[in-house]
């Protein structure tokens, strides 16, 4: 019999997650393998098969913001079948909005609009950020992570734009590679070792600081 496998909810305060790695319609997996890795905005996961069997059938992609509870594939032997579980997993259940009612426009209401308004701008700017797992490839790789154009939702840099930017990024000696990984900020400025690597001398900051309006006393 089939097996649907959903979006485990992580904490009463999260409502979807990120998929990062998945398995594939087809693929064959065992008892306790990996079927997908998602994080929220705090920490990362893995979802492991919870039987032996066949992945019949995915309904997200890797870098997909998935719903809590959403079924993400179903698991199963060979030419089951699987609609019952694609109709629930693409059907969204409708919302129906709540009448709006007009009031008289006062001061002290524009004032506490426009808090509420500043207060979601602030809270949209947090959730592009980085994610966990894409932080901690960053830090592993020397990869300043605030420089990078996120492909996930919102704008946020997952771990994939990480592992994009180090598989361009010019090789580095091992002094070089501990120094950024203690201050990513730093970014090479030429490579001036062998085979064209970045060495320690090489990097510099970002934002260096220049100053000459000053007096000696």
């Amino acid at each position: 019999m089939a097996t649907v496998i959903i979006m485990p909810k992580q904490g009463q305060s999260v409502e979807s997650c990120i998929i990062n790695e998945m398995k594939q319609k087809g693929d064959k997996v065992s008892k306790g393998d990996i079927l997908f890795a998602y994080e929220t905005d705090k920490a990362s996961f893995e979802e492991e098969a919870p039987e032996d069997g066949v992945v019949l059938e995915t309904f997200f992609s890797e870098g997909d913001e998935v719903p809590v509870l959403s079924n993400v594939m179903v698991l199963g032997a060979e030419g089951e079948n699987v609609d019952e579980f694609r109709q629930s997993a693409e059907t969204a259940p409708s919302e129906t909005a709540a009448p709006v009612v007009e009031s008289p426009k006062t001061e002290e209401s524009k004032s506490e609009v426009i808090t509420a308004v500043n207060q979601v701008v602030v809270s949209n700017e947090k959730a592009i950020g980085v994610s966990p797992r894409a932080k901690k490839q960053a830090e592993s790789k020397g990869v300043d992570a605030s420089t990078l154009s996120g492909s996930g939702p919102g704008g946020r840099v997952i771990e994939r734009d990480v592992l994009a930017a180090a598989e361009t990024a010019p090789k580095m000696t091992p002094l070089a590679k501990k120094i950024a990984q203690e201050d990513p900020s730093l970014q090479a400025s030429s490579a001036s070792g062998l085979a064209q690597s970045v060495q320690g001398a090489d990097l510099t900051s970002k934002n260096p600081v220049y100053g000459n309006d000053f007096e000696l006393k």
